[in-house]
């Protein structure tokens, strides 16, 4: 790893000592965080003893993957030696390409991924209706039905977690398609990953309107070349009373939830510079 590299992976570490909780979370309780892997989203979600990580980050044209100098960094400050699910959504390299970095990092007990993604190792595929509990919180696959004709952002996996404390909607890059599909479902969330680093294929109105955020979180890279997130699917969400995150303008973001109702604390995590990721795709 270049030097930069690894001062960018001591900054992650010191942000998660000083700014993260030193323990896990309580029973009842727990903590999603959003990482900043510049054009790509990573997230852990921690319950009081299990840890699931949805989608690894971007893989960069040197080789090297953003999983290095972010997510791996940020498990091993959080003291978490092995995953209990790792959750690959969709087929897509800026989801997935860290994959093989924290595969070989920490053990993975078990691998759910989209109908499209063909990992090297054994896997189940993520279908609406699998549900899950760990330590009081609920965790429901939404979508996708089965495999479908479309994009492979329209099947991606969509996960809802719901605990005493609030609940969160997990959208990687479902388009149109995908979301009038989601919606004869329950959608309602306390905090929303932005589907498509929101872009303006998704975010329409009636999902908007269906999942009701007070927060939303949007993993976009800084200066990227999408010009993502859309100024006009911000100012949606933010019309629907929905506080808007970017992840290059803050950095990491985590939101714990309390054993307690509406019990929600959001801290931002930046790092030495929001252009730490950009160095690195360089090398």
């Amino acid at each position: 790893m270049p030097i930069r590299g690894l001062r960018a992976a001591a900054a992650v570490m010191l942000a998660a000592i000083v700014l993260g909780r030193a323990g896990r979370p309580a029973e009842a309780a727990w903590a999603l965080t959003t990482l900043d892997v510049g054009q790509g989203l990573a997230v852990v979600v921690e319950t009081r003893d299990h840890v699931l990580v949805f989608d690894t980050g971007p893989r960069w044209r040197g080789g090297s993957a953003a999983a290095r100098v972010s997510l791996i960094p940020w498990l091993r400050a959080r003291g978490i030696r092995h995953i209990d699910r790792l959750v690959l959504s969709h087929d897509d390299g800026d989801h997935t390409g860290g994959t093989g970095a924290l595969l070989d990092s920490l053990p993975v007990k078990d691998l759910l991924v989209g109908p499209r993604v063909k990992p090297k190792v054994p896997s189940r595929t993520c279908r609406r209706g699998e549900h899950w509990r760990w330590d009081g919180i609920e965790f429901r696959v939404l979508h996708p039905v089965l495999e479908t004709p479309g994009s492979d952002n329209d099947n991606s996996c969509v996960l809802h977690i719901a605990g005493t404390g609030g609940s969160a909607l997990l959208l990687a890059d479902p388009e149109a398609a995908a979301e009038e599909e989601l919606l004869s479902q329950s959608l309602s969330a306390d905090v929303v990953l932005l589907p498509h680093h929101g872009s303006r294929t998704s975010s329409g109105a009636r999902l908007v309107g269906a999942v009701g955020a007070r927060v939303g979180i949007v993993s976009a890279g800084f200066g990227n070349r999408w010009n993502l997130p859309d100024p006009g699917v911000i100012a949606r969400w933010r019309a629907a009373g929905t506080t808007v995150l970017n992840t290059a303008d803050v950095g990491a973001v985590t939101v714990h939830f309390a054993p307690t109702p509406g019990g929600i604390e959001i801290q931002a995590h930046r790092l030495e510079s929001r252009r730490w990721w950009r160095r690195g795709a360089s090398r």
